[in-house]
């Protein structure tokens, strides 16, 4: 062992090659990662109702809020405010402290519209809270279908994290498809964002392999020298 931590000066002069194989490593690190980030996009256009900006609208909402909900379908749509609420945001769960708990949100209820205004589809109201501007109040209409109830809260929404504005705003800079059929577009450049990750990952992977295999082979040869340049002839 002694002897190895010795032979690592040789490797000294080429440590600019070494550093940016280190780069290349963690690139491809983040590449891999990104690419599997990416199935749960391309799952939410081919197969999931809610999409992907749905899946966006409702998780931005999530965050803002400090609560677990789900945009669903009432069976049988609800009169609030002289309109009819057939699509829904339910809260189904809410975190301690959150603004979600602090305006008195409970498990059960459903956020049908904003107060003064006529109910909201579940989809709108989800990207009105995820896109509200930060620290302004925002008055929802709620109503719980347990007790049959329907009232008015103000919640001060949290500051969105960077996961969930990120996934806003890539939603909000694709234009929103009206069905099945529109969502192609999406999963093509989807696709195109995956070839491109690969092909600059295997590129990556060739730079690190090169980089570091050439220093090795040279730090080799430069121990070598050394030792036919202190080598004593016999007598």
């Amino acid at each position: 062992m002694r002897s190895f931590f010795r032979s690592l000066r040789y490797l000294r002069p080429y440590r600019a090659r070494l550093a940016t194989a280190v780069v290349c490593v963690v690139l491809i690190s983040v590449l891999w990662g990104g690419g599997l980030g990416m199935l749960a996009p391309g799952l939410k256009i081919l197969i999931d109702p809610e999409g992907l900006h749905g899946w966006a609208w409702r998780s931005g909402a999530e965050d803002r809020l400090s609560a677990r909900v789900f945009v669903r379908d009432v069976p049988v749509p609800v009169r609030v405010d002289g309109g009819l609420a057939s699509q829904v945001i339910d809260v189904v769960e809410v975190a301690g402290g959150g603004p979600a708990d602090r305006a008195g949100l409970k498990p059960g209820d459903w956020l049908v519209g904003l107060a003064g205004s006529a109910p909201m589809p579940g989809n709108d109201l989800a990207r009105t809270i995820a896109k509200a501007e930060a620290g302004a109040p925002l008055r929802l209409r709620v109503h719980n279908h347990y007790a049959g109830t329907t009232r008015t809260v103000e919640l001060a929404l949290a500051d969105p994290g960077w996961k969930s504005r990120a996934l806003v705003g890539v939603a909000s800079a694709v234009r929103e498809p009206a069905d099945y059929a529109g969502r192609f577009p999406i999963l093509i450049w989807v696709l195109a964002i995956g070839v491109v990750a690969t092909v600059l990952r295997d590129l990556l992977r060739f730079a690190q392999t090169y980089l570091v295999q050439t220093a090795a082979y040279r730090a080799v040869l430069d121990i070598r020298c050394d030792n036919y340049n202190v080598a004593r002839p016999t007598r």
